[in-house]
């Protein structure tokens, strides 16, 4: 804001009493809002961002940026300084004009870091400015990676192409696994391996499948209420997850499912105080997952549940096709949906020490995702591969008693990517 905008605004909350020593206060503080080099610097980039001179814009942006690092927000509208100070957002601004892309990928990272544009004063125009260029840098990093170099004779590796893609994806999971059902209590027997089941997937998550412990959500036997898992995937990870974030719900517990007087069959999830006779108002009713997939802003989200139920408002996945990295880009980049469950309607979700204390659900989707699921062995396992392999090793273990199910929330393309730790 110029000096005599803000003499106007000083001015018209004067009396004239107090007016020559606020005045005289305002213009001895000047020096000290206005007169520091950072700022004559940054005053600058930002008339040449105005006129789109990028190079100028820069050179006086790494001026600022080197005398003043931290960016500074004017929390409160009534002090005298009006300047939000948005340095790595508006260098980024200008490298992606000047076609620096990776120096503009920084900073945009760096900005986010920062909070820039959710802490400025002018809070919706920096969102949108941070949003606008957080996208425009995303879609010219992805069409140089299937640039081809004539000169090498050849695309990037898949290895490489698949960095890219993943780049800027964090994961995610939550956890259940609940043994600690009574019959007086729920309404159900106690199980004796959800709890190890949802213990050895959460280990796993984080040993082999490049998830951090401090982005799963965990909720054993009795920290598994309705409420706390309501919370968690109804509004924690809403507000947490970014567009590009990838999200996995385990559930290991008992499930049920009740006909209506029309024939329609719903299912439940029972969280450790849910009631069988009560289910609509202590369960997880199964529409309720498709609400917490629209409401999570992650771009894939793939719920696995290790429990016997029906209900789904799914459709059913048929099988795969041999994968390429072509569909691998595919799946990763665009939205997805999904649901494996243990099996199809009304089929019990079995367990026992023959399949080493565990599911045999569980016991198979572990052993696929140490590498036995990967049909086309390109060293990632989809959702589909996956279910595939659960599904055809569960159905041989129980005699075709149990059959493991795909479901798509909707018409979604995405497809959920495993990956092992140091493939990539």
């Amino acid at each position: 804001m110029h000096y005599q905008a803000i003499i106007r605004r000083i001015l018209s909350h004067l009396n004239g009493r107090r007016l020559s020593f606020l005045i005289v206060a305002f213009f001895t503080s000047i020096p000290f809002v206005f007169a520091d080099e950072w700022y004559k610097n940054y005053e600058k980039a930002l008339k040449f961002i105005e006129k789109k001179e990028w190079e100028n814009a820069l050179k006086y942006l790494n001026d600022a940026i080197e005398i003043k690092p931290k960016p500074e927000f004017n929390a409160n509208p009534g002090e005298l300084i009006f300047l939000d100070y948005l340095p790595y957002l508006y260098r980024a601004k200008a490298y992606y004009h000047l076609n620096k892309i990776d120096e503009a990928d920084e900073d945009l990272i760096k900005s986010e870091e920062a909070g820039e544009a959710v802490q400025a004063k002018r809070d919706n125009a920096a969102k949108k400015e941070f949003t606008k260029y957080r996208q425009l840098v995303t879609d010219a990093l992805n069409a140089r990676q299937f640039h081809i170099d004539t000169t090498k004779g050849g695309d990037y590796s898949f290895k490489e192409m698949f960095r890219k893609w993943t780049r800027n994806s964090e994961s995610w999971a939550v956890v259940i696994g609940i043994n600690n059902y009574t019959i007086e209590k729920n309404g159900y027997k106690r199980l004796n391996y959800a709890k190890r089941d949802a213990d050895e997937v959460r280990q796993y998550l984080i040993s082999a499948l490049n998830f951090s412990s401090e982005k799963i959500y965990y909720f054993p036997n009795d920290k598994a209420t309705k409420r706390a898992i309501d919370y968690c995937l109804g509004d924690l990870l809403r507000n947490k997850l970014k567009p590009d974030d990838r999200l996995i719900v385990y559930f290991s517990g008992h499930g049920e499912t009740i006909s209506t007087a029309n024939g329609e069959k719903h299912g439940y999830l029972i969280p450790v105080d849910g009631k069988k006779d009560s289910l609509n108002a202590t369960c997880i009713p199964m529409s309720q997952i498709s609400l917490y997939s629209d409401l999570i802003p992650a771009r894939q989200v793939l719920f696995i549940i290790d429990a016997c139920f029906s209900g789904i408002a799914g459709i059913v996945n048929k099988g795969i096709d041999k994968v390429t990295e072509k569909q691998i880009e595919k799946f990763i980049q665009s939205r997805g949906r999904q649901i494996l469950t243990a099996g199809s309607a009304d089929e019990p979700a079995q367990m026992g020490e023959q399949w080493n204390k565990h599911s045999v659900f569980t016991y198979h989707l572990l052993i696929g995702l140490t590498g036995e699921a990967d049909y086309d062995k390109n060293k990632v396992i989809s959702a589909n591969e996956l279910a595939m392999y659960v599904a055809t090793n569960v159905s041989t273990d129980t005699d075709y008693k149990q059959n493991p199910q795909l479901y798509n929330l909707g018409k979604t393309e995405g497809n959920f990517i495993f990956y092992r730790k140091g493939d990539f």
